[in-house]
């Protein structure tokens, strides 16, 4: 392998190197018997010095050993990556966090390599007069006029002694910004090049460039490590590279029907012997034999596979045509051939072991060469692609990759590649594998209340698993005998036909649809056909519920170009013609039908991207294009790409509110509780902010944005009474604390951010002195050493403000566009001054009782999101209250709502609870806390929404 990226829709960025063409192009290969590629002498690789290596990711792989014991010795270790760290997401919503991945130890039960085949003959025949009309730069080829005794000769002419390698045709190919500039690029390319084609088919030399030594210190994505090797890469020591982090290796052992690769047994044995988990590899050449005569040479010629868990699937190496005498990058092949060349080969290797082989590709080549064939589907995938950071976009049909190939440079011999899993799962890869999408989640099959899971097994039975209301599932039980190993999907659909009982739809191989009604004995009814063909262009289907509000469920269909439709249900299991109604969802591998995840009474859709982050689109219940669902809201930010099914199950743990079921390659179960993005706390966890310096002071306050940058800012007073000021920074924190007053301050006995109290644009603060009165420090809008923070004062209350126990700058409360203060007294009495919009108090008006229990509060503005400002409050046992403020008045409800629990406890520790506003600028206001021993934390607040599920849990296994 050397090149992964996709066929370059540029100019080609340089002239190509003649010297590394020539092992490429058709003619020197024919002239020359290819050139030879010299390796690295075995065991002279650099041995590793235990040194770590950096991943784009931003992980270090652990430490390789420096001098391993033989594989007859050890266990092979394991070095899995640790599973991803759910992030905070865009929207600044709760996640799931992620659970460490399981490790498990390789076995070590060597078996006898393979025979090693003959090394490369010292003396070749000489070409043959036909042979050397045929390799004539200027000669054209039409394969399908020659003989197979012909045929066979061009071939092994073109493969020379190593023949073609992963990636090899588009080291030219990528060079080319249009197929259809293939032939004429070619061609200049040869006429450059004829002086040394002459020589070469004059001379039968091959020229001699020994292979580059690999970049050791490459940087390696998360995973499990391995490599890629051919005839290219000669005698591998198979000992460095395990030690420098490889646990599986694919090894080339034939192309075509006339090369055999001479280093299969060294190769295919050393690896095994090490303790790697090994496969072999098919270079395919789809223009000079069928699919069937192609995957008969491999199984013959050590391609054959068991379940072992030792022997990865047989690897399909489907790309680029590597000879131009061969034809163009398709090799002159349509689409359509080439998705039938393929199921030739596919199942041949299926129907004599037992499973599909895995298809090496890129999303180029795929696109262009198959026509955007989603028919392979089920079969695992090695994508290649460099130079990113994950591979993206997919081949069409796939949602996800197995194995990628992300270097030919290093760190290892051959090409670089990573397995998605864990050991555990490559063990299961390479033992029984199944890729069909058998899992489905119909709703309540049994009528007990509890979501049910719906699982294929590989005989094609169908088996029932019962939610137990508790997160997990009962004893499976058996509901079909068989045969629907036919379907490729499986898609549980809720009561398509009225009759309240949850029904299945399945997509045949053939692209039929077909509608499997429910019992009230919690089977499926024979299978109907609802649709003959087409449903295969499909890339995801599902029944996210009612979308058009008409009270039937819809289905949802995505295409390979992005766009996502919409099929009305008719209620009787049926369907009406499809609607477009977005585009732009090609970024999203898998979909999943999670009923009303957010909460507002509409069917909704969680999308998971190629990254592995998790996003909601919310339905809107109405049919139009771009305005059926609203914009996507992450609510993961990685981790989701471990799962090879998200499935919506419905309530399972009978709080009224749909879950989420995973399954793993392993077979495990995992759920997710969904809260329909509803937070109990309002807050998420504490973080400390700064330095533990509160305690030298002895009032503190959130004064608004007083030196006008948009952050909200804090004001701190020392018992000396100097006064100082610390700027918000945007990000939960603050900057250096300023003196901005040097005495004088301690002879008020209150200090409260009242925001724009004047109506002058700038935040400004209120003092109370010590006999009662109430005094305005109108905001300059700068704030600094040796800057003036406030206007003179102003007095706006002579006395009787010092029987207030709390006084709060609540904003506007009653709703005129002023700011307001709320006083409450020690007897629990609570009012409002209406605020007059130029600095002054208006009347009070008494707005509640019963406040007393509170010994904080604090003004909050918009805790909850609805438009209306907030209080939060704090009892003597440390639990903390929400008081929601009211847009509207009313004689009965008052301004604000009846307290609402929103912590048990703990908050008693904190001496000091501030409500800073949006302090991390996320457009939601948060908390600042501090304790006795003067550290600050800080609570960024959620208004009460997070990601929509709660941690992971074992849910038991299929």
């Amino acid at each position: 392998m050397r090149n992964r990226n996709f066929l370059s829709a540029g100019a080609p960025s340089s002239r190509p190197n003649p010297s590394r063409l020539v092992s490429t192009l058709t003619c020197v290969a024919l002239a020359s018997s290819a050139l030879l590629m010299v390796p690295p002498a075995a065991g002279a690789a650099e041995l590793p010095t235990g040194n770590t290596i950096q991943s784009p990711l931003g992980e270090t792989a652990n430490d390789v050993p420096s001098e391993p014991a033989a594989a007859s010795e050890t266990e092979p270790a394991t070095e899995p990556a640790a599973e991803p760290v759910v992030e905070p997401t865009e929207t600044n919503i709760a996640e799931p966090p992620a659970d460490p991945i399981e490790t498990e130890a390789a076995e070590q039960d060597p078996a006898p390599a393979p025979t090693e085949r003959a090394t490369k003959p010292a003396v070749e025949e000489p070409l043959s007069e036909t042979m050397q009309t045929l390799l004539d730069p200027e000669a054209e080829v039409d394969v399908d006029e020659l003989t197979q005794e012909q045929l066979d000769g061009l071939m092994k002419a073109l493969q020379g002694e190593d023949g073609a390698q992963m990636g090899q045709g588009l080291q030219l190919r990528r060079e080319l910004a249009q197929p259809e500039q293939q032939e004429q690029l070619e061609q200049n390319l040869l006429q450059e090049l004829a002086p040394d084609l002459d020589v070469l088919s004059i001379d039968r030399m091959a020229a001699v460039q020994p292979l580059a030594a690999p970049n050791r210190n490459k940087p390696q994505p998360s995973g499990i490590q391995g490599i890629d090797v051919s005839s290219h890469q000669g005698t591998v020591n198979w000992k460095t590279e395990w030690n420098y982090g490889a646990r599986f290796a694919y090894v080339k052992a034939t192309e075509a029907t006339t090369y055999l690769n001479p280093y299969f047994g060294q190769q295919y044995g050393g690896s095994y012997n090490q303790g790697m988990i090994r496969g072999a590899y098919h270079f395919a050449i789809p223009s000079v034999s069928s699919g069937k005569a192609q995957a008969d040479y491999m199984l013959r010629n050590g391609g054959a596979w068991s379940a072992d868990g030792k022997t990865l699937p047989p690897l399909l190496d489907i790309e680029y045509n590597p000879y131009t005498k061969l034809g163009n990058t398709c090799y002159n092949m349509s689409a359509k051939q080439m998705v039938a060349w393929i199921k030739d080969f596919s199942n041949t290797i299926k129907s004599r072991t037992g499973r599909v082989p895995a298809i090496y590709t890129t999303a180029g080549w795929w696109n262009l060469c198959t026509g955007n064939s989603t028919a392979f589907r089920d079969h695992p995938l090695h994508i290649a692609e460099y130079g990113v950071s994950y591979p993206d976009p997919m081949p069409a049909g796939w949602t996800g990759w197995d194995i990628w190939q992300y270097s030919s440079t290093g760190p290892f011999v051959g090409d670089s590649n990573v397995w998605r899993g864990s050991w555990t799962d490559l063990k299961n890869f390479a033992g029984l594998y199944d890729r069909k999408l058998r899992n489905a989640t119909p709703g309540d099959m049994n009528g007990d209340g509890n979501g049910d899971l719906l699982s294929r097994r590989t005989d094609g039975t169908m088996w029932l698993y019962p939610g137990n209301g508790n997160g997990g599932f009962g004893a499976a039980r058996q509901i079909s005998t068989g045969g629907w190993q036919k379907y490729d999907a499986i898609i549980g659909a809720g009561d398509l036909n009225g009759d309240k009982l949850p029904d299945v739809l399945a997509r045949h191989t053939d692209g039929s649809l077909w509608f499997m009604a429910g019992t009230s004995s919690a089977t499926l009814k024979k299978g109907v056909e609802i649709s003959a063909k087409g449903w295969e262009k499909f890339q995801s289907i599902l029944v996210p519920g009612d979308l058009n509000g008409d009270g039937k469920r819809d289905v949802l269909v995505t295409l390979s170009d992005g766009t996502a439709w919409v099929f009305p249900g008719l209620g009787n299991g049926r369907f009406g013609s499809r609607t477009k109604v977005a585009s732009g969802w090609g970024v999203y591998n898998q979909l999943a039908a999670p009923g009303d995840f957010s909460g507002d009474g509409k069917a909704d859709v969680l999308g998971r991207r190629a990254d592995g982050s998790l996003w909601v689109l919310r339905g809107t219940r109405t049919i139009k294009l771009d305005g059926t669902f609203t914009t996507a809201t992450r609510v993961a930010s990685k981790g989701w790409e471990k799962f090879n099914q998200i499935l919506g199950l419905g309530d399972n743990n009978r709080d009224r509110k749909p879950d989420v079921v995973v399954t793993l390659p392993d077979g495990n179960l995992g759920f997710f509780r969904g809260t329909q993005m509803k937070d109990s706390t309002g807050v998420k966890g504490r973080v400390r902010a700064g330095q533990s310096v509160w305690h030298t002071y002895d009032l503190v306050l959130s004064a608004g944005d007083l030196n006008g940058d948009g952050n909200p800012d804090l004001l701190a007073r020392k018992s000396s009474g100097s006064l100082w000021f610390a700027a918000g920074n945007g990000k939960g924190g603050y900057g250096a604390r300023v003196k901005i007053g040097k005495s004088g301050w301690n002879k008020f006995n209150l200090l409260i951010g009242v925001g724009d109290y004047n109506g002058d644009g700038r935040d400004d603060v209120l003092a109370r002195g010590q006999k009662g009165s109430l005094w305005l420090y109108p905001g300059t809008g700068r704030a600094g050493a040796g800057q003036q923070v406030f206007a003179k004062k102003v007095r706006i209350g002579k006395s009787g403000w010092n029987k207030f126990s709390h006084l709060l700058g609540a904003g506007d409360v009653n709703r005129d566009g002023k700011q307001d203060l709320v006083a409450v007294q020690s007897n629990g009495s609570a009012y409002l001054y209406a605020g007059t919009g130029t600095g002054g108090t208006g009347k009070k008006s008494r707005i509640e009782s019963g406040w007393q229990s509170y010994n904080a509060m604090a003004a909050t503005g918009d805790f909850t999101g609805d438009g209306a400002g907030d209080l939060v409050a704090r009892k003597r046992d440390g639990s903390l209250w929400l008081l929601s403020g009211y847009k509207t008045y009313s004689a009965s409800n008052g301004w604000f709502a009846a307290e609402r629990k929103i912590a048990s406890k703990g908050w008693d520790k904190f001496n000091r609870i501030l409500g800073v506003g949006n302090f991390n600028q996320d457009g939601k206001p948060d908390l600042v806390v501090t304790k006795s021993d003067g550290s600050g934390w800080f609570f960024a607040g959620t208004r009460f929404q997070h990601s929509g599920l709660l941690s992971r849990k074992a849910a038991g296994r299929l």
